[in-house]
């Protein structure tokens, strides 16, 4: 048994490419939430079209249309005061910040 623990725990093990394949896999799927929305709500493929999300483009996430930045998110598991006012800095006068949950 200790050996199947430490095999699972040991500090060798990489998840980099685990998690590239989440990440991948997450926007596909968001993608596909998108089309059917875009289906269900008979929106104009070209109106769709206009809107975009990009991810790690110029912060977390960002929402744009017609090519024009709507909306800039940077996202924190936690949010403290030291990391709350770095991503305070980052925002003023161009964005807005949203805290969920």
């Amino acid at each position: 048994m200790n050996e199947l623990f430490e095999a699972l725990y040991d500090a060798r093990r990489n998840a980099i490419s685990s998690w590239q394949g989440y990440h991948y896999q997450g926007m596909v799927a968001l993608m596909f939430f998108m089309e059917v929305l875009v289906r269900r709500y008979d929106i104009s493929e070209t109106e769709a079209e206009k809107i975009k999300l990009r991810i790690e483009w110029i912060e977390d996430f960002v929402l744009s249309e017609n090519n024009e930045a709507k909306v800039i998110c940077q996202v924190k598991k936690t949010l403290n005061k030291s990391n709350f006012k770095e991503v305070l800095g980052n925002f003023i006068g161009k964005r807005q910040i949203h805290r969920l949950g």
